[in-house]
């Protein structure tokens, strides 16, 4: 088979991580796919932040910070309008969001900050495909970890909610290019769901006994098991109708790595893309009478328990709940979801 040649930009920060992306090429590699790849770096950044810095603009060029693959300072729009050696131009933009849903939709203009990066990347690229990673949040529980699986459940279908915003107004203003969505932060919820299955290598990997070791380092960030399954699916979505190719891969048996391409192929079968399930006003309704609870009683499970008192986290919660509701609720240009 004679080599496909890809090039792609990752915008994100430690969910997309640099060992994740070199698996991801190692796997191309290995399927007949010369993939080149850079990125732009930036610790738990929103899009927003790589565009302007986490101080603001302050007259300085826009995404221009972070660092790329070498760990030098990042400069997007130079990477976007260059072409390597044989000519080739990016096809492919990965970019990420903070992981903190409600707050980055208000606090970080997701789907301003999503536009605006996707119109940069395609005025260089006409011809590319800009794709939207969901992240997942931190594992409250890595014992039992059904809370989370749960939550990541119910996250997902505003995070394609999202995607569905940005291409609708491109639609609205007669363009034919889409963003597309891969729901990574399900991925991994519905990979830690199907650990309870006996007799697998990923229950004896990642069952109940494990804590999900190997998986994450912590609560969040990925180990080598974590790195292999999201590279696998990235490769299911990027490259279809190519098999997976056999890799060596540190801490991960071959057994648990057919197993998790396996894996990666079915949920990327399932959750084809598509246009977004929900409609726009479906997607207000849900996410206000819906998901601002469901959001509000996870993130304070895991973020105010570990750093407040009980009292303190009780009034900190009752606090977002309020802000939350009030502004998912309202029908203006400070709901996120307005006008669509």
């Amino acid at each position: 088979m004679a080599d496909l040649k890809r090039r792609m930009y990752v915008s994100g920060h430690s969910l997309t991580n640099p060992r994740t992306i070199e698996l991801l090429g190692r796997m191309a590699g290995a399927a007949g796919v010369d993939l080149v790849w850079n990125m732009q770096y930036l610790e738990g950044s929103s899009i927003r932040q790589r565009r302007e810095g986490r101080q603001g603009m302050a007259g300085r060029r826009p995404y221009n910070n972070g660092a790329d693959r070498s760990g030098q300072p990042a400069d997007v729009l130079a990477e976007f309008a260059s072409r390597n050696g044989d000519g080739r131009a990016i096809d492919t933009l990965l970019v990420t969001e903070q992981h903190a849903i409600l707050g980055a939709l208000v606090w970080q203009d997701t789907i301003g900050s999503l536009r605006d990066l996707h119109d940069s990347f395609v005025k260089s690229n006409p011809g590319g495909q800009s794709v939207f990673f969901a992240p997942w949040l931190s594992v409250d529980d890595r014992a039992a970890p059904s809370r989370w699986v749960a939550y990541e459940r119910a996250a997902a279908p505003v995070w394609s909610c999202i995607v569905g915003v940005v291409n609708r107004s491109l639609e609205r203003d007669g363009r034919r290019d889409r963003v597309r969505s891969i729901s990574m932060g399900l991925a991994m919820a519905e990979l830690v769901a199907s650990a309870a299955t006996k007799g697998t290598a990923i229950f004896e990997a990642l069952g109940p006994k494990s804590r999900l070791k190997g998986l994450l380092t912590d609560d969040v960030h990925l180990g080598p098991i974590g790195d292999y399954y999201v590279a696998a699916v990235l490769f299911q979505y990027l490259f279809p109708g190519l098999q997976p190719a056999s890799i060596s891969v540190p801490n991960v048996s071959p057994g648990l790595m057919r197993e998790l391409d396996a894996f990666a192929g079915r949920f990327a079968l399932d959750h084809a893309e598509s246009e977004p399930a929900m409609s726009a006003s479906e997607c207000r309704s849900y996410v206000k009478t819906q998901f601002v609870g469901a959001f509000v009683s996870y993130y304070t499970s895991v973020d105010f328990k570990k750093n407040q008192n009980a009292f303190s986290a009780t009034y900190s919660k009752w606090k977002m709940y309020r802000e939350f509701n009030n502004i998912y609720r309202i029908d203006n240009s400070s709901n996120p979801f307005y006008g669509e």
